[in-house]
């Protein structure tokens, strides 16, 4: 029994030391409670080593979102917060792993550990896709002839659409074709024109092309204003271009040409139409030219006297009076026109009564009474008078006494600035002076071209105007009264009445 006791007394103090040894450590910080924490801590740092998001890459739509997903490790990571961040938050937003689709662009999201340690994603924020719901065009049909052509516009909508690609179409091309809208008629037919978007939406208009009766008319005119033609009829649209051919000439042009030069008799016009093919049209020209002077140098319309009757005298002398008092009476147009008709229109008979040339009322003309003042007394001259009595008729007929504004002015040099109705003068330099200038041959201007100027003198002369005669030139005993009548100076008239209407005259010679 007493050894029991013994035994149970051992055992109880070898507990009570135990017991005293534990108290000991848990009190003493020098002595550590774990072998793995040598700074003694009961909770060790456990730090991030890597971090991860679900997505490297994502595409959305403007106003769309996502969330993206972040896992950091050791699982057991002490501390496992982040910081997110975008790189443009014009384009994308981000809060806590949401991004938000703000406007077209790209971006970098990024999320941040405590430590630093980085994920990033890349997204593209795209416009959301607009369908196209119809596609209209401006005409559902037309009519075009051959040759020709009209421009279709098509419509999309919506007007937002995000393609709005237009594939023109013809459902027939030996009919009709279509560029971009433009439809051009091959032949005579039908033909649907389609408008189609890349979803397949279309419009559609349907074409009919017909067929073209060619009738093209050219005419034209000859007059004071030169050479004019123009081409006529019903289809002038389907005609790319002209040409002109004028007395074999060719020039480009419209469908109306003007030329301020005469004598354009043989004009024809080559149409080029606008499928390629030609026509060629010969233009009728009506010549509207006042006169068309007929010199006569020999012999004279009438050779007796007494041919021409009274009521006829009569008859001229109103015909006369009627075209001078039309133009003004007193006037340059006046004389002109007298002169015109003493040389274009009348077969008759002028009479001379004595030779004073530069007296006016010495021409013996009896203008406006019946004594046969169309009819007779030639005295070796055409039409009865000379040179001075030709000249003056046209003042006499125009009750003008004749005057002048300036002495004689050499023609060579001055040509711009004579006009119808002026007198040129040919001189002899070998004889006395008369009025100023020696002895010399008168003549009045009744036309005026690109080339002469035509006169009046016993016929119808005329004077180069591109190679005037040099004021030295010498006309004796005739040698300038030929057709190409030279003539060294020239003097204006004074007029009572003005100028009246007539400046310039074109002349087929």
């Amino acid at each position: 029994m007493k050894k029991y006791s013994i035994i149970i007394i051992i055992i109880f103090i070898i507990l009570i030391i135990i017991f005293l040894l534990l108290l000991l450590i848990d009190n003493n910080p020098s002595i550590p409670s774990n072998p793995n924490n040598p700074n003694g801590e009961n909770n060790p740092t456990v730090e991030v080593s890597n971090v991860a998001l679900n997505k490297i890459s994502l595409e959305l739509l403007e106003g769309e979102s996502e969330v993206l997903i972040v896992t950091v490790l050791p699982v057991d990571a002490t501390n496992k917060s982040v910081t997110w961040e975008s790189s443009d938050n014009n384009v994308v937003t981000v809060d806590n792993g949401k991004v938000n689709a703000i406007k077209e662009g790209y971006a970098t999201i990024t999320v941040r550990t405590s430590n630093n340690k980085i994920a990033t994603c890349e997204v593209l924020v795209k416009k959301p896709v607009i369908e196209v719901n119809e596609v209209i065009l401006n005409k559902e049909s037309i009519s075009i002839n051959v040759g020709s052509n009209e421009t279709l516009t098509a419509t999309i909508n919506p007007d937002d659409a995000t393609d709005k690609t237009i594939t023109w179409m013809s459902s027939d091309n030996s009919i009709a074709t279509v560029n971009n809208g433009v439809v051009t008629g091959v032949k005579a037919g039908t033909v649907a024109i389609v408008a189609k978007a890349n979803n397949n939406k279309y419009g559609t208009c349907t074409v009919t092309v017909k067929a073209i009766n060619y009738s093209f008319k050219c005419s034209g005119k000859v007059d004071n204003d030169g050479t004019s033609a123009k081409v006529i009829g019903d289809n002038l649209d389907v005609v790319k271009s002209y040409k002109w051919n004028l007395n074999g000439k060719e020039v480009d042009g419209k469908n109306a040409y003007k030329n301020a030069k005469r004598g354009y008799t043989n004009i024809k016009v080559t149409l080029t139409l606008n499928d390629g093919r030609t026509k060629t049209v010969k233009c009728s020209i009506t010549d509207k030219l006042p006169y068309h002077f007929v010199i006569n140098y020999n012999k004279p319309l009438y050779t007796n006297c007494g041919e021409i009757s009274d009521a006829k005298n009569d008859s001229l002398n109103k015909e006369l009076n009627s075209i001078i008092n039309k133009v003004g009476r007193g006037t340059r147009a006046g004389v002109v026109e007298a002169g015109r008709f003493l040389m274009g229109n009348i077969p008759y008979t002028i009479p001379y009564q004595g030779r004073g040339a530069n007296d006016i009322f010495s021409s013996g003309l009896h203008f406006g009474t019946r004594n046969n003042s169309w009819g007779c007394r030639k005295e070796g001259y055409l039409n009865g008078m000379d040179c001075s009595g030709f000249m003056n008729w046209p003042y006499y007929t125009n009750d003008i006494k004749r005057t002048y504004s300036n002495s004689p002015t050499p023609l060579q040099g001055n040509i711009d600035k004579v006009r119808v109705g002026d007198v040129l003068v040919t001189y002899d330099k070998s004889q006395k002076p008369v009025t100023g200038i020696p002895f010399g041959h008168d003549e009045v201007i009744i036309g005026i071209d690109d080339d002469y100027i035509y006169t009046l003198s016993n016929v119808l002369t005329r004077t180069s105007k591109k190679n005037p005669p040099s004021p030295d030139t010498n006309c004796r005993n005739g040698d300038c009264f030929d057709n190409d009548h030279h003539n060294a100076y020239y003097r204006n008239v004074v007029y009572p009445n003005g100028d009246g209407k007539i400046t310039n005259m074109w002349i087929k010679w």
